[in-house]
């Protein structure tokens, strides 16, 4: 089996605020627009070592008769392989590290809202391009 050219570390939720809305309708139509922001910082100059970071909120200003109001935020902390450009690995962590770091939150928020009194909710499938990744350069 070939090696990948990005390795996931490690991963946690420092953020999981999940709340029903008690202005609910259930009988009413639902439509919920999540805002979704991403950053990430290169963690050390000798290493390809990278800290992601994606924000899901549920907006609540644009979404209409959303059963829960909330956010999620997930770390991600990535090795890249080190012999690949800085664009190269830019583009693998923008692809890769957000799609795996996507994948959790979608299932973090499943699993919250399955327990809750209006039934589970999901994230929309997005492809990694669709969202914007800032780059933070350390100091």
């Amino acid at each position: 089996m070939a090696k990948s050219s990005i390795e996931l570390r490690n991963y946690f939720f420092p953020i999981v605020d999940i709340r029903a809305n008690a202005k609910h309708k259930p009988d009413e139509n639902i439509d919920i627009l999540f805002d979704i922001e991403s950053a990430a910082v290169k963690l050390d100059e000798k290493e390809n070592n990278f800290q992601l970071v994606i924000d899901i909120t549920i907006s609540e200003e644009d979404s209409e008769n959303v059963p829960y109001v909330g956010q999620v935020q997930a770390v991600g902390f990535f090795s890249i392989d080190n012999t690949l450009s800085k664009e190269e690995s830019k583009k693998i962590l923008h692809n890769r590290g957000i799609e795996n770091l996507y994948a959790a939150t979608r299932e973090i928020i499943l699993i919250v809202t399955g327990r809750g009194p209006w039934g589970a909710i999901g994230l929309p499938i997005h492809a990694p391009d669709e969202i914007e990744l800032v780059e933070i350069v350390p100091d």
